[in-house]
């Protein structure tokens, strides 16, 4: 049963992405790279539960805090993209920053 962080999360993030792609901005990269990370890992949990497999309650939680620690880094990420962006001319906008930043510390809000 999915719940709302997933809907949220997954929307989110589709309308974040095709923005950002839209524009070119900076930081997709990591953002990428991040999400596939974690989300290879997550998945790979839920396989696991979903064919019967008891999974140990410490990975649970190392997923998790690896969730958590993915957020804080997409907001270093953000702050970042903000800094290149008025010192070495990094393409990026102040509306992606901003919808960057109330998405990643909205997950933070809900994933913690």
């Amino acid at each position: 049963r999915l719940i709302f962080l997933h809907w949220y999360h997954h929307i989110t993030v589709l309308l974040y992405s095709w923005y950002s792609y839209k524009d070119q901005v900076a930081g997709g990269g990591w953002f990428m790279t991040m999400n596939y990370t974690v989300h290879a890992f997550m998945y790979t949990y839920y396989a696991a539960r979903a064919a019967g497999l008891r999974v140990p309650r410490p990975l649970a939680m190392i997923i998790t805090a690896t969730q958590i620690l993915q957020m804080v880094m997409g907001l270093a990420v953000v702050c970042l993209v903000y800094h290149w962006m008025h010192e070495v001319r990094c393409p990026s906008n102040l509306d992606n920053i901003t919808w960057g930043s109330i998405m990643y510390f909205s997950y933070l809000v809900l994933f913690a």
